[in-house]
């Protein structure tokens, strides 16, 4: 910044607010709080964390079927066919080096089942990138 106004600069600290769609204020942190007893500590930091399903706004998803999601979960990964991509309102760029999101895919229960990229057909198989339990 400074070489571009001609003036020179230097940078005494930097603090990141947000990245993509998580903002500074729904940070947690690990470090343990003050003043909450210790065997409370653990059920308040799970209850201001997010559901992954919650942490992925952003991303397309796709919801499988029974048969689909315990074939996933075993490590198959499905064939779908594009309409069954849903795109989200949550626009977040995508980042360098990358041409798309990954893929959420999803139990018909709406837990989140696995990650995966689209192989490049429009009806060919998934490619699983991350599988949950």
């Amino acid at each position: 910044l400074g070489n571009a106004l001609g003036c020179g600069a230097h940078l005494v600290s930097l603090r990141r607010i947000a990245s993509g769609p998580f903002r500074i204020e729904e940070a947690l942190s690990p470090e343990p709080a003050r003043g909450i007893p210790e065997e409370a500590v653990a059920p308040a930091f799970r209850a201001r964390a997010r559901r992954p399903p919650e942490a992925i706004p952003h991303l397309p998803r796709i919801v499988l079927t029974e048969e689909e999601s315990a074939r996933v979960r075993h490590g198959r990964a499905p064939t779908v066919a594009c309409d069954r991509i849903e795109q989200q309102p949550c626009v977040v760029p995508i980042p360098p080096d990358e041409t798309r999101w990954p893929l959420a895919l999803f139990s018909p229960q709406g837990d989140l089942v696995a990650l995966a990229a689209a192989a490049g057909e429009p009806a060919g198989p998934l490619q699983l990138l991350r599988v949950f339990p």
